[in-house]
């Protein structure tokens, strides 16, 4: 298993957990670590488009279509995969590269929750990550 500690953010509802994980993710540069916001709501990992070319992809030959949230307008956005490693474990994850630069780093189920159990432990201020 791998343990992150939370961390908290101050909001206009009081402090509150942020379940946010340093990842390293492969780029055409090497292993790089990057902040991602642990979203067991989300079907799939998202990241801004930039992040298409730093792992080597090129977001004009990726499928195009729109995905929905919560606001409901839709998103235009890019499929495709890259790599991260949680402990020792290397995972390709599919991803959706978004059109939107200002897009958080969301760390969905797909590609995640075939590999790992993920509890958020509060008594012990972490997220944990436990391999099947």
């Amino acid at each position: 298993s791998i343990s992150f500690p939370y961390r908290y953010k101050e909001t206009s509802f009081g402090r509150i957990t942020d379940p946010i994980v340093p990842l390293p993710v492969h780029t055409r540069f090497g292993w790089r670590l990057f902040n991602f916001i642990v979203d067991s709501g989300a079907d799939v990992a998202m990241v801004p488009r930039f992040m298409a070319d730093l792992v080597g992809l090129n977001a004009r030959k990726l499928v195009k279509h729109r995905s929905y949230g919560i606001e409901g307008r839709g998103l235009t956005v890019f499929r495709g995969s890259f790599r991260i490693c949680i402990g020792k474990r290397e995972l390709k994850i599919p991803c959706l590269f978004s059109s939107q630069e200002k897009t958080p780093f969301l760390l969905g189920r797909a590609g995640l929750f075939d590999h790992f159990t993920v509890i958020f432990d509060n008594r012990k201020d972490r997220i944990l990550f436990r391999p099947l």
